[in-house]
């Protein structure tokens, strides 16, 4: 496969998919977020991790999606209280860093709407989260909206997916999206 340099706020194709890169915050060089149209059927996934927080831009990006990979990276309490110096914990916490449960929380319930089908919780610290603790404090704000569909984790180095998009009945659109997190 050739290799394609993708500029951050640009639309690109690979096959039927369209690809957004959606600029993010953190402290890497254009670290990108992607949201992924399916050509025929308009199914829609976001995926967004390693983020310090949620931009405007952001947010528009994952309007009407119907699943949602989204950074869940740690519990607040759990890295004031981890192994990592104070400089490494402010860096993880600041809006350069990563995405607490409670930030996560607020950024599914803002994306609710009736056809969101799937949020997958990403990118969990080994040492400062676990995944019930994760999906208890998003799953809390959830529980006060509309949202219907599923709600997991991910884990770490194993591959996620395929998560299926698009018409209620996977088995006639079976469009889907197999993403190593």
């Amino acid at each position: 496969f050739p290799i394609e340099i993708v500029e951050k706020s640009s639309t690109f194709s690979v096959g039927n998919l369209q690809v957004q890169a959606i600029p993010v915050s953190h402290d890497a060089t254009e670290p990108i977020g992607l949201v992924v149209t399916h050509s025929a059927s308009g199914a829609r996934a976001g995926i967004v991790y390693d983020l310090g927080f949620v931009s405007e831009a952001i947010s528009a990006a994952l309007k009407d999606i119907e699943v949602l990979i989204l950074e869940s990276n740690h519990d607040e309490q759990m890295l004031r209280a981890g192994p990592y110096p104070f400089m490494v914990q402010a860096r993880i916490g600041g809006r350069m860093g990563h995405l607490s449960n409670r930030a996560a929380a607020t950024t599914a319930a803002e994306c609710v709407h009736p056809g969101l089908k799937h949020i997958v919780l990403a990118h969990l610290s080994e040492n400062c989260n676990e995944p019930k603790v994760a999906l208890k404090t998003v799953g809390d704000a959830l529980r006060k909206t509309r949202f219907r569909g599923r709600l997991t984790t991910s884990a770490q180095h194993v591959a996620a997916g395929p998560f299926f998009v698009g018409a209620d009945d996977v088995r006639r659109f079976p469009a889907q999206l197999a993403l190593s997190l």
